[in-house]
């Protein structure tokens, strides 16, 4: 079948965000590239019993909502970039999509407590020019992002997703080329750095992360608003315990509202040196591993009896949600703030043996043209 020609209509989109559609002899294929409402010739490139991939050959008929993609480097090729797989499909038609999946996700979850509201989606006020942050892949001869069929550098002559300031570095750091300091060693095929609104090119830093930054400026603003607006109902002689507090994005928002004591907790200790220094009010802050078995007890020696749980893990979520819930019985109310709709709902889901519940789920674009979706959701014993 690898190799062979079929005719479609693009009917959904799958949970990576490829198009589906339905094979004549009734397999379903996955094809980048596409959206709903798409008719054309595809190609079957990888296939089991069940379902495969395929690749565009020719479009018949474009879905309504597809656009022409403003960047011209977007694509599904080997040496193409496909970081921004969406910008094919009109803003609107994004959300909806994103909306789907998140209602879809719900569903499937079957979570015991289904009478919490889910607001419409929160969309980014730029779609272009939105990003504060990028890291990018050099080998010295070129720049760029990894391209989408292979592990080689896409190079870039510029990405219109980045801020003004960004794409200035871009440039200086394109006009350095060729560069003999940037060329990788050993196996390593590229180099990577990392650019912000606080990076020069003079300042850029070969193979070396810099401390997280939610990458919508905009958006994180929304985000430090949803999160003071819901603490400002609480007591404020509660206790809060803050995971994943980084350098203290959401520390600020909650110590500006003058709680009695805040246990803030991260792992890396560059960060929690960083938020130390801020000395922001009634502020704590613990370098923690919380994928330490001995984590908990850190947490508890310097927490004591919590009443308010603000966390913002990484994608993969924090499983052991549930178990320090059930060893810290004084918790009343979580705020959690996701990246990842399916590590969110294992966690949610887990917690319900424990006695909790979903209030609310608002969702957050912070991403353009790609599947991401950000959460934040109020969740009560």
């Amino acid at each position: 079948m690898v190799g062979s020609i079929f005719s479609g209509k693009i009917r959904d989109l799958s949970v990576k965000g490829y198009g589906v559609v339905d094979h004549p002899d009734g397999l379903v294929f996955f094809v980048q590239g596409t959206w709903p409402g798409d008719e054309g010739e595809f190609e079957v490139i990888e296939s089991d019993r069940r379902y495969g991939f395929a690749k565009i050959k020719k479009i018949f008929r474009k879905s309504e909502h597809r656009i022409d993609a403003p960047c011209p480097h977007l694509g599904w090729e080997r040496g193409q970039c496909g970081g921004c797989p969406w910008m094919i499909a009109d803003y609107s038609s994004q959300l909806f999509y994103k909306k789907k999946f998140l209602d879809y996700q719900i569903k499937r979850t079957s979570l015991k407590y289904t009478d919490f509201t889910v607001h419409p989606i929160w969309g980014s006020e730029k779609i272009y020019g939105y990003r504060n942050r990028a890291q990018l892949k050099t080998d010295g001869n070129q720049v760029g992002f990894v391209s989408s069929q292979s592990r080689d550098i896409a190079p870039i002559n510029d990405c219109i997703i980045l801020s003004e300031k960004n794409r200035t570095t871009l440039q200086n750091a394109r006009q350095s080329l060729p560069n003999a300091r940037w060329q990788p060693t050993g196996d390593h095929i590229w180099n990577f750095f990392e650019i912000d609104e606080d990076v020069s090119f003079e300042n850029i830093q070969i193979n070396k992360r810099r401390p997280f930054l939610q990458g919508n400026s905009q958006q994180n603003l929304r985000m430090r608003d949803w999160l003071r607006d819901q603490l400002s109902r609480q007591d404020r002689e509660q206790s809060v315990l803050e995971l994943f507090c980084g350098s203290g994005n959401f520390t600020e928002v909650i110590a500006s509202l003058g709680f009695k004591k805040i246990i803030a907790t991260e792992i890396s200790e560059q960060a929690v040196a960083a938020l130390q220094e801020r000395k922001l009010p009634n502020v704590e802050a613990v370098a923690v591993n919380l994928e330490s078995q001995k984590s908990f007890s850190k947490i508890r020696a310097h927490a004591q009896n919590p009443e308010i749980l603000v966390l913002d893990p990484p994608r993969t979520g924090f499983e052991d949600l549930a178990r320090l819930t059930a060893e810290c019985l004084s918790l009343k109310a979580i705020y959690y703030i996701s990246c990842d709709v399916l590590t969110y709902l294992r966690d949610v889901k887990k917690l319900e043996a424990h006695g909790w519940k979903i209030k609310e789920i608002q969702p957050l674009d912070q991403f353009p043209h790609t599947t991401h979706l950000e959460l934040l959701s109020v969740i009560l014993r």
